[in-house]
């Protein structure tokens, strides 16, 4: 591909480079000015940013509903019965007098005990009889390859890497490792990407390599294509083994802990992602007692596809059919009571996948942006490996809030605001609009939010908290 490119050059692409010029400028020009800002108005040694501010207000307003939040109580109730040839269920309560009670995934609308006593009512008091019972099968399509944002989010929630030990780990295995009879060889592609393309010849080299180790049933009649959503830079590759014969079993002894683990994650990702679709059962059975309306449902995998390589994460259990018009003999009535939960904070991962879901940032400034939180102390990451804003990162967030919100001309710490920055400079990349204008267009708004800001008073700086341990110097 190198000795092609260098056959073949093309001329600079100036909008690219003006579009990467204009990023650079915006986020000095934010950074620049807003830091000496915070110094000024709260303490030396804050900064803000372009996309840090927006991550610092995403983890700030979670926060804010966690404690805003008020539980209310509701019940699950569960009835264990069994058919006459003793196939067992267990369904729960799911109507009443045909109204669902269930709401956003849960039985919410059981919120009294008086819903409660009524539907044992109807239970003790009528048969338990299926009203019906299907099957449809579902197919799943196989997960994407990696980009890098992805690449967290799985490496975090499958073998609990951080965001920038997994683009450590990465570039280790990009820059290569010394392998017998090969010498230094790169085992990945590049780790900082936006893109879903796979080069043809690597999606034919893995096609053959999966019809010899596992079985051309799994192999699609074409090359699964897949596309990033929204604009893309698409500069390189997806994330992808370079040489998908060397199975993560062959680099035993040669790899450490860590890139073994995110070299098979990456391995195992790709081949998947060139493989059918798995192909799953999904059954629900219906039932009723008087008024009362029951429910249960049931997965089984019929093909496994791409699932050989990848977790498909089933949720239900297999479900034994059942015939309609057939009764069930109740064996037991559960009741339990549950209360809501407010939102979960943040991890490192979701906050990556909220930024790029709003098309905040870009790839490659992930990682840097949730390390800086932590570094700037306006974050910690609780005992859950959660992110809790702490109390300077509520008093740095509340002072740009109060200037620089979704009402401000200038509102960079609201996710529509800087996500639309990011399509402006998009369209300067794709020639659409000029670099200068942008920049000109957004200093202006911007240097008169500021000049309201530095008129505020100063906002006192949290107290620090005592650590409890001695000064190593004066004790």
């Amino acid at each position: 591909a190198v000795k092609e490119a260098i056959q073949r050059p093309e001329e600079v692409n100036m909008n690219k480079v003006e579009a990467q010029q204009a990023r650079r400028i915006l986020d000095r020009l934010v950074g620049y000015t807003l830091s000496p800002l915070l110094w000024k108005k709260i303490r030396r040694g804050l900064s803000a940013g372009r996309v840090q501010s927006v991550a610092l207000a995403l983890v700030c307003a979670r926060e804010k509903e966690i404690r805003d939040f008020v539980p209310a109580a509701y019940w699950i109730v569960t009835v264990t019965a069994a058919s006459s040839d003793g196939r067992v269920y267990t369904l729960r309560a799911d109507s009443l007098d045909g109204k669902s009670l269930w709401k956003e995934g849960k039985s919410l609308l059981i919120n009294s005990e008086e819903i409660v006593a009524a539907l044992v009512k109807e239970l003790e008091g009528s048969e338990l009889t299926v009203t019906d019972f299907k099957v449809r099968e579902s197919s799943r399509t196989a997960p994407a390859p990696f980009k890098t944002s992805t690449l967290q989010q799985e490496a975090a929630r499958r073998i609990g890497m951080s965001p920038r030990r997994t683009m450590r780990i990465a570039q280790e295995l990009f820059e290569g490792v010394s392998l017998p009879g090969r010498g230094s060889t790169g085992l990945i592609t590049y780790m900082r990407t936006d893109s879903l393309r796979i080069a043809p010849e690597a999606q034919e080299k893995c096609r053959a390599y999966i019809r010899s180790r596992y079985s051309a049933d799994v192999v699609p009649a074409t090359a699964n294509q897949y596309a990033a959503k929204g604009r893309s830079q698409d500069a390189h590759e997806a994330i992808r083994p370079t040489h998908v014969d060397l199975a993560p079993e062959g680099l035993e002894g040669v790899l450490t802990a860590d890139q073994m683990k995110l070299y098979t994650l990456i391995w195992k990702r790709f081949l998947a992602s060139q493989m059918k679709p798995a192909i799953v059962a999904n059954a629900t059975l219906t039932a009723a007692a008087g008024r009362a309306g029951f429910r249960q449902l049931g997965e089984t995998l019929v093909f496994p596809g791409w699932s050989l390589l990848w977790p498909l994460d089933l949720k239900g259990e297999s479900l034994a059919p059942a015939k309609k018009g057939e009764v069930l003999a109740v064996q037991d009535i559960q009741k339990e009571q549950k209360f809501t939960r407010p939102p979960a904070r943040y991890s490192e991962a979701s906050l990556i996948k909220v930024l790029e879901d709003e098309g905040v940032g870009r790839p490659s400034t992930y990682a840097t942006i949730v390390e800086t939180l932590y570094d700037r102390g306006y974050v910690v990451r609780n005992e859950e490996r959660r992110l809790a804003p702490t109390a300077l990162g509520d008093v740095v967030d509340g002072f740009l809030q109060r200037y620089f919100d979704g009402g401000s001309s200038s509102a960079i710490v609201d996710t529509g605001f800087t996500a639309r920055m990011e399509e402006s400079l998009d369209d300067v990349e794709e020639g659409k609009s000029q670099w200068i204008a942008l920049l000109d267009a957004f200093w202006r708004d911007f240097t008169k939010t500021v000049e309201g800001a530095e008129k505020a008073p100063s906002v006192p700086a949290p107290a620090p908290k005592p650590t409890g341990e001695l000064c190593p110097k004066c004790g």
